[in-house]
């Protein structure tokens, strides 16, 4: 994700809270994937999460995170990660 320039983050805005994003560092990335081996994320919808993040941005109060993958913000509502205090 290192190709997103902050000028076009700071454009950028949850699709559910509508809020801001900012990059997730590599600690939270990290603690996502862990939570993620332990088939204990899921989706808005529901639906368990599988695959790991590369990268990823979060929304301003902490309850949602979105992945990249093959360099592309994955903004879907439904698809949001649920992060459940997790941060």
């Amino acid at each position: 994700m290192n190709e997103l320039s902050p000028s076009v983050i700071e454009l950028l805005r949850c699709p559910v809270t509508h809020s801001e994003l900012s990059r997730l560092d590599e600690a939270a990335i990290e603690k996502v994937n862990d939570q993620i081996r332990r088939d204990a994320m899921v989706d808005r919808k529901g639906r368990r999460v599988s695959e790991e993040f590369s990268a990823g941005l979060i929304n301003s109060d902490n309850s949602l995170a979105y992945s990249v993958r093959g360099g592309i913000i994955q903004l879907i509502a439904d698809e949001a990660v649920v992060l459940n205090g997790l941060f």
